[in-house]
């Protein structure tokens, strides 16, 4: 089962989800829609790695909560010209919206949970297995 939002609001919808939850200050734009949430404008570009789903929707997040996945990680500090880490963005043509949606979710739950906050990380089982995937490729 996956969540079905109009393209003119999921971006507004997504970040509300996100937000009220856990409130996590991360943007959620659409190129296609040519619309945005820019509550976060405040965020410094060099401070923010935007991640990119297969649909198309980008997270801008803080580039401290993306270190939280090796493989984020290794594709922005590898030495060298690639376009990962010359730009502060990263692809992944594999991870749906949604499931790109959680991994946020979760990159700034572990910050929390590593700096002595307990909570719980709930996770929808019709999710499971796909986001089980995703976090083996991000080593997370």
């Amino acid at each position: 089962m996956t969540r079905s939002f109009s393209n003119k609001l999921f971006p507004f919808a997504l970040y509300h989800i996100c937000t009220r939850a856990y409130l996590f200050p991360f943007i959620v734009y659409h190129k296609q829609t040519d619309q945005f949430n820019s509550q976060s404008a405040k965020m410094k570009k060099e401070d923010t790695v935007k991640l990119i789903s297969a649909e198309g929707f980008e997270f801008i997040i803080d580039k401290k909560a993306a270190m939280v996945s090796q493989t984020i990680r290794n594709m922005l500090t590898s030495p060298g010209s690639f376009a990962e880490t010359e730009h502060g963005e990263v692809t992944f043509p594999e991870i749906s919206t949604t499931i790109l949606e959680k991994i946020c979710q979760y990159f700034y739950w572990s910050l929390q949970y590593a700096s002595g906050k307990e909570t719980e990380f709930h996770i929808e089982p019709e999710i499971t297995l796909e986001l089980m995937m995703a976090a083996n490729y991000l080593h997370t």
